[in-house]
């Protein structure tokens, strides 16, 4: 029978203990009354297992208590595998501290025998490295291509939201985005945002872009390449068909593809891509007002290429296309000048040129307005700019030809800005493509296109329309 300690003190006792003259029952008895100091105990190395299993089963000592001596290296191997699997170590715990390396190979494997945890969860959790585990659990290679995607998947359940994880994932070939959204772990729409597809032009042949239809009104969307004529165009029809203003005609079926296929990209949130090089292409549309008024227009989609290899060209010299639509036709016109926000140095000569070679070839007789649209408006550093400070600190000798030739030809002038939303970073490409349209600035665009007009009334040197203001106080935002 073992000795009854009856107050003797306490490193008196340490010596017996250790020789084995006190059951665990004893022991676990004066700790709970608090003649033995229990940790001190373990701490010293004085307890076997079995005793130091009983305190903490039998909650003598708190089991919060564990893990400090799990990292002092005071509990035995056995002590900790049945604390594990009596739940006294949560799985949390012995998790942290088995990426901390305070748990042995064995013992790791032995709880994983022994269900206190899904061995599988330590590869999807990286608490063992790869390397690790396959080597600790004698995974055949068969099944490590298996394991990975498995773990993969799990991690992204988890947190759905870490779009910068998947990314990397989709990157590196372990899933395909289509592959998450079918498994219901991505959104088609964000996969469109962390993946867009390109969006394919058939350009044609322009060569055999049919003539244009006479009593309509031709907008012409004339800018340097990389403008954002596209963005422009692509998010005028886009809004256009939301609102339910917009028919677009078959006539030209290249231009009816066409049309679609900028709607669909700002649809999906893509980026319209770049006009084909020495490309003219048309697109027919009918606009209706909110009067119920019907204004056929056609937009003239030319690429920046055949814009600017217009400069100092004589007229015979400009490509024929871009002569015979912009020239060679009675319809009325609405010239729409793509001013790109950062290109202000190489782009002034193209359209002070293309403004005054027009009025010397006698085309302004049948413009009956000018706009100024500044494109990537979203993209100013100085969210305090106005377009009116923009213009005249950067385009003062442009500004002023356009009121020249209001004044001496009756036109209208306006001055808008445009972007298709607000940008943000988009990882899949490193760049901020990633936009939420807003249509705020389409809106502009359709508004002002209702004011046009296929009457043939312009004469030169009409006395300037009275009642319009000036072209700032029609602007979005201007001061």
């Amino acid at each position: 029978m073992a000795k009854k300690l009856e107050g003797a003190p306490l490193l008196n006792v340490k010596g017996s203990i250790k020789a084995g003259n006190y059951s665990d029952d004893d022991i676990n008895r004066y700790v709970k009354d608090g003649r033995l100091d229990g940790m001190e105990l373990i701490q010293d190395k004085i307890l076997k297992d079995s005793a130091i299993i009983l305190l903490f089963q039998d909650d003598t000592l708190d089991s919060t208590l564990i893990e400090g001596l799990v990292k002092e290296r005071s509990l035995g191997d056995v002590a900790i595998k049945a604390l594990g699997k009596s739940g006294k170590i949560t799985k949390s715990s012995l998790f942290e501290l088995i990426k901390q390396g305070y748990i042995d190979d064995g013992i790791i494997k032995g709880l994983a025998d022994s269900n206190v945890y899904d061995k599988n969860e330590l590869f999807s959790k990286n608490i063992l490295s790869r390397e690790k585990y396959f080597q600790l659990f004698n995974v055949p290679q068969s099944d490590r291509d298996e394991l990975e995607k498995t773990s993969i998947l799990q991690k992204i359940r988890e947190d759905p939201h870490d779009y910068t994880y998947i990314r990397d994932i989709i990157l590196l070939n372990h899933f395909t985005a289509d592959e998450l959204v079918s498994k219901g772990l991505l959104s088609n729409e964000k996969a469109r945002e962390l993946f867009p597809k390109k969006v394919i032009v058939d350009f044609g042949d322009w060569a055999d872009v049919p003539d244009l239809k006479e009593n309509r009104i031709d907008i012409f969307t004339l800018g340097i390449v990389g403008s954002g004529k596209s963005c422009l165009l692509g998010g005028t029809l886009h809004y256009t068909q939301e609102v339910g203003k917009i028919k677009i005609g078959i006539d030209n079926p290249t231009g009816h593809k066409y049309a679609y296929t900028l709607i669909e990209a700002i649809t999906t949130k893509q980026l319209p891509p770049p006009t084909s090089i020495d490309y003219i292409q048309y697109i027919e549309c009918d606009l209706t007002d909110a009067q119920d008024e019907v204004h056929p227009l056609t937009f003239i989609e030319m690429s920046g290429e055949v814009f600017q290899k217009s400069l100092y060209k004589k007229k015979h010299e400009m490509p024929e296309k871009f002569r015979k639509f912009f020239f060679e036709n009675s319809n009325n016109k609405h010239i729409l000048l793509a001013v790109d926000y950062y290109a202000a140095a190489s782009q002034r000569q193209y359209f002070d040129y293309i403004l005054q070679f027009c009025e010397t070839h006698g085309m302004l007789e049948t413009v009956e307005g000018i706009s100024i649209i500044i494109t990537k408006w979203d993209k100013r550093k100085n969210v305090q700019e106005s377009p009116r400070d923009f213009l005249e600190n950067n385009y003062l000798g442009l500004k002023n030809l356009c009121e020249q030739y209001a004044e001496e030809y009756d036109l209208s002038f306006n001055v808008f800005t445009f972007s298709l939303g607000a940008f943000t970073f988009n990882p899949s490409t490193g760049k901020e493509t990633v936009y939420a349209f807003d249509g705020v600035y389409a809106k502009k665009i359709y508004d002002l296109l209702c004011t046009t007009s296929i009457k043939k009334n312009k004469k030169k040197k009409k006395k300037k329309k009275t009642g319009i203001g000036p072209w700032w106080t029609k602007l979005m935002g201007g001061r």
